[in-house]
């Protein structure tokens, strides 16, 4: 038996711009890593080709490979009726589905051209 929510009861935009139609549509079956938008040497003398290969591919694939584990149990618990790992599996959730879309952003804003200087 599987499990499946109602639809939501307003417009996805209706809760904007607390939580964005974005957010509230961002669901996967599996998630991904998106290849570097640059070469792993692009950024040196700053951070090395080996760190930012490390970084990515093992680092930040931890993150990728740990939300899905945890997507993966809570899909589990929902067909087997059994909740008692969930508590575990949402945590988990949490941190590797935070983990991954801030790398993500920091992969976004890091560039080999460099940025201005920064204000505020």
């Amino acid at each position: 038996m599987s499990y499946e929510l109602d639809p939501l009861p307003y417009e996805y935009d209706a809760l904007e711009p607390h939580i964005s139609e974005q957010v509230l549509e961002w669901h996967h079956d599996t998630y991904e890593l998106d290849p570097l938008p640059y070469e792993y040497d692009a950024l040196e003398p700053h951070i090395s080709e080996q760190v930012l290969e490390w970084h990515h591919d093992t680092h930040h694939q931890g993150y990728v490979n740990g939300w899905n584990a945890a997507e993966e149990t809570l899909e589990e618990n929902r067909e087997e009726h059994d909740f008692s790992s969930s508590g575990g599996a949402i945590r988990n959730v949490t941190h590797n589905s935070s983990g991954h879309i801030l790398h993500d952003l920091f992969w976004q804003n890091m560039s080999p051209e460099g940025g201005e200087e920064p204000e505020g």
